[in-house]
Formats: C-alpha cells, sequence, structure tokens
C-alpha cells in the first residue's frame, strides 16, 4: 500500500503523467543482465546462450531478460560472466567518458554492479570499491571475485577515513547515495510501509554529511557522479543545489545515452528515470565538476614481497610471477600502487592465497582474476554435466596434465582444481556450491 503522502508528492512532481505512473507500478518489473566484458563480449554471449534475452539498445553489453529462469543457479553467473542488474542502474556510469589512468572510488558500491561497469570502463586506471556496511561488504567481495576483476581493491569504511591519506586525490568519485528507495517501491513493495517524511530528511542530512566528506577527497577539476533510486526532490536536486551553491560545484553535461534514457529533473542538467517512460526502476542522476582546491598524489606502496612458497608454485603452474605483498600470512596482488594502511581494506586487489603449514596454498580469487596466466587448463562447454559435478564440488576424472589449473566453460575461468593422474580435485569453494 503506497502512502497518501507520497502519492500527493508524485502527482505534484508528474502532473499529467501521474495516471500513467501509478499505471506503471502495477506492472511486473524490469529484469536485465550486464555481460561481464573482461571475460565475453555480447556477440559470443548471444552465440553461446540458452538464456532467452533481448538487447537492451543504445546500452551497450546489456539485455532484457525474457522469461523468469532463476539466474544464481546458471553457470554463466556462477563463472561471473553475467550480472543481473536493472537497465536504469546501469546508466550512471556511462555518464561521462572516461580517461586513462583516472583514481576513481565507488563509494557506496555493494552490491556491485556499477563497480563492474566501472571496472570495464577504466583503462590503465584504478578503482576502489567502498562499502561501509561489513555485511554488504562482503556481498561486494564475493562479486567483484566472481567477475575476475583484478583493478578493484575494496574498503569496509566511512568517507572520511579516506580524507587522510587521499585527500584531494580522486578525479571521479561515484556516490550512489543510500536514498528512501522510492524507486524500488515497484521491485521491493515490502519497503513501501518504511516511507516517511522524517525518513526522507534523515537521508537528505545524511547524504549532505557524506558529500562534505567528498569534497575533501576529490581534487580540483575532478568528476562527482551522484545518483540516487528514488525520486524525493530533498534527496535529488535539493541536494546538487547544495553542491553547487556552497562548493563551487558546476553541473556538466552528460553523454548522449542519458538524455536518450531520462528525463530532466527539477534543474537544467540533472536527469531523471521514470518507470512509466521507460524499462526499468527509478533513478536520479546528476554529474558535477569540482572547480576549486588542490590535486594531491597518494603515498607509494613500498616494496613488493618475495613469498618463497609462492614463488615455487608460480615456478611450476603459471607462465609468469604476480607482484605481491604479504598481510598476515595472505598474500594479496595489489591493484593500486599506493598506501593503504589507513583503512580497512579487505582485498587489496586480488587475494592470491595463504600460507599454510610452510604451504601455499591458491585461493578461488587466484584462479579467477588470473586464470589466463595457469599453464593447465580444463575447457568445457557449460552445458557439459561434468561443469554441474564440478559446481556442486564433486571430484571429476578427466585427461588433464597433473597440478595446479583452471576449468573454465566457454574460455570464461569457473574456478580452480588441482589434477593428479587425470583426477580432477575440486577447489570450488564450499559456500558457492549452492546446488
Amino acid at each position: 500500500m503506497l502512502n497518501e503522502k507520497f502519492l500527493e508528492r508524485m502527482q505534484e512532481y508528474l502532473g499529467s503523467e501521474y495516471q500513467a505512473f501509478l499505471n506503471s507500478l502495477k506492472k511486473p518489473n524490469i529484469r536485465s543482465i550486464r555481460i561481464n566484458n573482461k571475460f565475453i563480449d555480447s556477440n559470443y554471449f548471444e552465440e553461446i546462450t540458452d538464456i532467452d534475452v533481448t538487447p537492451i539498445e543504445g546500452i551497450k553489453d546489456a539485455f532484457y531478460l525474457n522469461s523468469s529462469i532463476k539466474l544464481g543457479f546458471h553457470p554463466l553467473h556462477h563463472a561471473g560472466a553475467i550480472y543481473s542488474q536493472d537497465p536504469s542502474a546501469m546508466l550512471p556510469p556511462l555518464a561521462i567518458s572516461f580517461k586513462d589512468n583516472f583514481l576513481a572510488l565507488d563509494l557506496c558500491a555493494a552490491p556491485g554492479g556499477k563497480t563492474l561497469e566501472l571496472a570495464n570502463l577504466l583503462k590503465n586506471g584504478y578503482l576502489i570499491a567502498n562499502e561501509i556496511d561489513y555485511k554488504r561488504a562482503k556481498v561486494l567481495y564475493s562479486n567483484v571475485e566472481r567477475f575476475g576483476l583484478n583493478n578493484v581493491t575494496i574498503t569496509n569504511n566511512d568517507v572520511k577515513d579516506f580524507i587522510k591519506d587521499f585527500s584531494e586525490s580522486f578525479d571521479l568519485i561515484l556516490v550512489d547515495a543510500p536514498c528512501s528507495g522510492e524507486g524500488m517501491f515497484r521491485k521491493y513493495p515490502e519497503t513501501c510501509k518504511e516511507w516517511s517524511i522524517e525518513n526522507i530528511e534523515l537521508c537528505h542530512k545524511r547524504d549532505i554529511k557524506i558529500l562534505e566528506s567528498v569534497d575533501k577527497i576529490l581534487k580540483r577539476d575532478g568528476i562527482l557522479i551522484y545518483s540516487t533510486c528514488t525520486f524525493a526532490k530533498e534527496e535529488n536536486e535539493d541536494i546538487v543545489n547544495f553542491l553547487t551553491e556552497n562548493f563551487n560545484y558546476e553541473l556538466l553535461d552528460v553523454n548522449p545515452i542519458i538524455k536518450g534514457k531520462m528525463v530532466e529533473g527539477f534543474i537544467p542538467n540533472t536527469y531523471r528515470f521514470y518507470p512509466h517512460k521507460g524499462e526499468g526502476e527509478g533513478q536520479f542522476l546528476a554529474v558535477l565538476k569540482k572547480r576549486v582546491g588542490g590535486i594531491s598524489t597518494p603515498k607509494k606502496i613500498k616494496k613488493y614481497d618475495n613469498c618463497k612458497e609462492f614463488i615455487e608454485f608460480s615456478n611450476k603452474n603459471l607462465k609468469k610471477k604476480i607482484n605481491h605483498i604479504i598481510v598476515k600470512n595472505e598474500l594479496f596482488y595489489q591493484a593500486i600502487p599506493y598506501d593503504l594502511s589507513s583503512l580497512k581494506v579487505l582485498n587489496y586487489g586480488v587475494k592470491l592465497g595463504e600460507i599454510i603449514n610452510k604451504r601455499f596454498v591458491p585461493n578461488h580469487n587466484l584462479f579467477k582474476s588470473f586464470s589466463e596466466l595457469f599453464i593447465n587448463k580444463l575447457e568445457l562447454d557449460y552445458k557439459d554435466p561434468l561443469v554441474m559435478k564440478y559446481l556442486r564440488g564433486e571430484q571429476i576424472t578427466y585427461n588433464v596434465n597433473s597440478g595446479f589449473g583452471v576449468l573454465c566453460v566457454n574460455g570464461i575461468p569457473l574456478g580452480g582444481f588441482k589434477a593428479n593422474n587425470n583426477v580432477v580435485n575440486n577447489y570450488y569453494p564450499k559456500g558457492l556450491r549452492n546446488f
């Protein structure tokens, strides 16, 4: 049941379009997926997939789902080739054109859909994906691992924690702000009962505090992408006005795809997505440029480590050595060349493994993110019954070279194994075996 006050506000916002908006809320929410182009491109996906999809016009590597398929059980989902994401939620990272060597921060990153987009778009750049809520940060970790991304650092911090070592350092910050979620009422009807003016005001104040700290870590001429999944003006245009009036930001023009999918907001160069105007849920977007301040470079990382156990593993199983750091017997490939000691880091880039009883034990993250470096590969079609056996954690018998390797489906890394005399011992994590 929608709150009467909410409906009054939407009628005021929409005028003659109000009834069309109400009618759209009675329709099923739109289901869609994004392709992870680290592993696969859209043409190859369409060639091999058994999922009924239709390409989303204007959005590269995105498809509408035409069935009620449960993606969580599909091998291509487990392989990190596809990710379920609302079409309107795909738009914020597409608002600008990316430059090389951007230092970017996805501040409120969980569950990871926009992180995947940013990581795919950044060329030779660095991305920190941060989530303040620890449980949500663990979900973010799991998704980034599944995507096989090796250019993403995952942190679990308040935005204020970045000020010490990343003052005026970021070229780009995406703030998909915590909000009252009005745009998700169709998708999650149970959240309607939580709506209140008081919650909107609380979200407004919280987002102001977040952005006051964001301003301290964004460099001069840096770009802020601000988005929400709500319709409330207090959390959208009022926030933008606060930034332009108090912190000397200017609103920027956006890429044409945004103008083709969203309507202009209540101030020029802000954009809204309504479910009656397109395929997707509610979304707000604005791109702003910081016009004042300084430019700083964070402190560089210390020298890399040389773990003899990992070097021995690499000599036997990998085509080349991976630079690594050691943190409490765990080895990481650090995706960003800066000192992160002031932050709570969940993953420095890729968790390679750990030393147990003077032996290197590889992590799932290593198999996913550096599959191309493994000498030993087991290539299967994702429809092969052996794939389901592997996903259940079972042992496989297959003619494959002994040693550690990666099981791939249609060229996409699914996970690791250790083979001996054609017996493939399963290294797929127990927590992911949901079959």
